[in-house]
């Protein structure tokens, strides 16, 4: 007769005291197959558990977050309001409206180029090699 790894305990086992503790629980894991299922449910639900705690933990108190503070004046509103003050691109002063437009009008008027006329003409002889050697670029000039 072949042994099996499944022990069949005596009638009235949980009386007898020659029963032994290790066969007991070797017995009620025999007759339930489905163990590793049964760690593979738990992992899940423990899984489960804690996907939903931190997502719970990660979203605290973001509702307020995402408004803009109380004194915040919004954008639209700025667009609409007429600006009287600016500061001057120069030096960084705090400038009047009529300041501000005498100083846009001084900066726009551009004072005639002072250059030497020696560097003048060395442009311009730049400018003509620059044409030749478009024209002729073997020229070693």
């Amino acid at each position: 007769m072949e042994e099996s790894n499944i022990l069949i305990p005596p009638t009235g086992f949980a009386r007898e005291t020659q029963w032994k503790w290790k066969e007991f629980r070797l017995y009620c894991f025999s007759l339930v197959p489905l163990r590793g299922f049964m760690k593979r449910i738990k992992l899940f639900i423990l899984s489960i558990s804690i996907g939903i705690l931190v997502g719970l933990s990660s979203h605290w108190g973001t509702e307020a977050m995402a408004l803009p503070p109380a004194e915040d004046v919004p954008e639209e509103i700025l667009r609409t309001e007429i600006i009287i003050q600016a500061r001057s691109p120069v030096d960084g002063k705090p400038l009047t409206a009529a300041e501000y437009a005498q100083l846009q009008e001084q900066l726009q008027v551009i004072p005639p180029r002072q250059l030497d006329p020696k560097i003048r003409d060395q442009i311009f002889l730049l400018r003509i090699r620059k044409g030749l050697l478009q024209i002729f670029p073997f020229l070693g000039i």
